[in-house]
Parts: C-alpha cells; structure tokens; sequence
C-alpha cells in the first residue's frame, strides 16, 4: 500500500534526521538504503533515478534515499553508491 510505505519512509527520515543532529558539522549526509528487485534496480538506474537526495534545513543535511537489488550481488550496487558519493566529492 503506497500510504504505509509513504508513512515508512516518512518515519525513517525523522530518525535519521534525529541522528544527524548527533553530529557537529557543516555538512552532514545520510543514506536511507532500500530493498527492490533486480528489474526495479536495473530500470531505475537506466532512468537515472536510482540515488536521489534532497537537502533538509538549516544544517545542510543531505539525505540519499537508495536502492538495493535483493539477488545476492551487492559489488554492482556497491560500486555505483560509491561512485555517486564520491562524484559529490571532487
């Protein structure tokens, strides 16, 4: 049901928001890591839409809501989760 998993998502931004105020920093960033299936994963990476972020407050918080295939291999999605982090870097 989309309100249940709006209402999930909801909650765990709060708690990592919660978290985040754990942290004395300039820049903080957070990720919010998913399960899906593989044609999930494979499709919303060919439309672009596989890491989004969205910045929250005054605090510069970065939250980075992701997806995860649940086939066992993780160095694909590991990689790009990296190479989207570190693009941000440079």
């Amino acid at each position: 049901d989309a309100k249940i998993a709006r209402d999930s998502f909801r909650d765990d931004v709060l708690q990592v928001l919660a978290y985040s105020t754990c942290f004395r920093s300039e820049k903080i960033k957070v990720i919010l890591v998913y399960p899906c299936t593989t044609e999930e994963y494979d499709h919303l990476r060919e439309i672009g839409m596989l890491h989004q972020k969205a910045f929250v407050g005054e605090r510069n918080v970065e939250v980075i809501r992701t997806l995860v295939p649940m086939s066992g291999m993780i160095d694909a999605p590991a990689r790009e989760l990296s190479e989207y982090l570190l693009a941000d870097v440079g």
